[in-house]
């Protein structure tokens, strides 16, 4: 960030204003009119634009694990809406930040690689001041993604704790947790919802920062990063120019993302019905959660780079992201080992206690009573509960 202080300085700050003030950026001198391709020449071509073709992923995003609210499918039969329109776009990889769980992560993470994407495991977590107090229900939102597994063994000890020690309406986190497990975990500092932009947008600047510093101290350099969005909000815009000036006080870079919550544009109604289901609300009533317009969709490379093309560095950074994270979900075996005191295998001791209380029971084992046996005893078997069924007679 430093050796683009003169790029990312007054001159991306007051390209912001004029684009705010809809001026032409013109106005504002030719340092300014060519502050993307800036960017692009300094700190993108020579990176991400020679080793992808279209250099952005999506890192902020809501499926249907995001109950009631995200609407972007993982899984529709043997489809995958989400994935498959991700390989159509030409985007090497897809994260999975569902609100306030990870439910999904396993299925997303199978789907993705079956489809030669990257699959980047994380969750958009609700923080608060203290996770045990009830004395408020007033939380943010951060979004936190697995760099590794030990990030990701960390994310799920998070959401564990957050459903078992810090549910109050909704599962949360504290930084005094997420401080002691930020190993291996990279942070975006999430949407409007976020306790970064909602300092911000009342105004409290000094304080945003503090907060930034305190989050950016918690993990390994560099793996922190101030959130970009713009769907076309006023909200969104008024603070964009702040979190710029942020970023580059602080040191640490911007990142560009859409806060996905459905795949395509026109889905914007059927997501809009979801919520209502989810708040109790017909579709004339306000629910408290209208997303304001249709945009949270699964934008494309090329639209996001015309969103952002006064920073394309935001949106290349997110490829950045990606690489950064290596996770490998292997499902194991969970059942502890079960040896049988006569030293056979455990499916032929278990099918000689079945035939033993069988013979207790009918004293005559009939060809339909064996049927039946060996029927039940195959699926147990075949399906790997030989061991379980063992386990729970012992």
């Amino acid at each position: 960030m430093e050796e683009n202080k003169e790029v990312f300085g007054g001159g991306l700050l007051e390209s912001i204003d004029a684009m705010l003030a809809d001026k032409p950026v013109k106005e504002i001198g030719q340092k300014t009119e060519n502050i993307g391709k800036a960017v692009n020449k300094q700190t993108v071509k020579d990176t991400v634009y020679d080793r992808y073709e279209k250099p952005f992923v999506h890192l902020h995003l809501h499926s249907e694990y995001s109950l009631l609210d995200g609407l972007a499918r993982i899984t529709k039969g043997k489809k995958s809406p989400l994935l498959d329109t991700c390989k159509e776009l030409g985007m090497p990889g897809c994260a999975l930040t569902d609100h306030g769980n990870m439910f999904g992560a396993y299925t997303f993470y199978k789907s993705a690689n079956a489809r030669n994407l990257k699959p980047i495991i994380g969750c958009e977590f609700y923080t608060c001041d203290d996770m045990k107090s009830t004395s408020s229900a007033e939380r943010n939102h951060l979004v936190l993604i697995a760099k590794n597994n030990e990030g990701y063994k960390n994310l799920v000890k998070m959401d564990s704790l957050a459903y078992i020690d810090g549910y109050y309406y909704k599962p949360r986190i504290d930084l005094d947790l997420l401080e002691k497990h930020s190993d291996g975990v990279i942070c975006l500092s999430a949407c409007l919802s976020g306790r970064i932009p909602r300092l911000l947008s009342s105004g409290d600047y000094e304080g945003a920062k503090a907060y930034a510093l305190r989050l950016k101290k918690m993990f390994a350099e560099g793996d922190f990063y101030i959130e970009l969005q713009d769907h076309g909000l006023p909200e969104q815009r008024a603070i964009r120019n702040d979190l710029v000036r942020l970023a580059d006080e602080i040191g640490v870079k911007l990142v560009a993302t859409n806060d996905v919550h459905y795949v395509n544009r026109e889905d914007y109604v059927a997501q809009d019905i979801l919520v209502r289901i989810n708040t109790g609300k017909t579709v004339n009533d306000a629910t408290g959660m209208e997303m304001g317009n249709d945009q949270f969709y699964l934008k494309s490379y090329e639209e996001m780079m015309e969103i952002f093309s006064w920073c394309p560095e935001a949106v290349t950074n997110t490829i950045e992201v990606m690489e950064k994270c290596n996770v490998r979900i292997e499902k194991e075996d969970l059942y502890p080992p079960y040896k049988p005191d006569d030293g056979s295998k455990p499916e032929d001791y278990l099918r000689k206690l079945a035939y033993e209380g069988l013979e207790r029971r009918y004293h005559t084992i009939t060809d339909e009573i064996r049927e039946r046996a060996e029927y039940e005893l195959g699926i147990i078997i075949r399906t790997g509960f030989a061991e379980y069924y063992l386990i729970v007679w012992d």
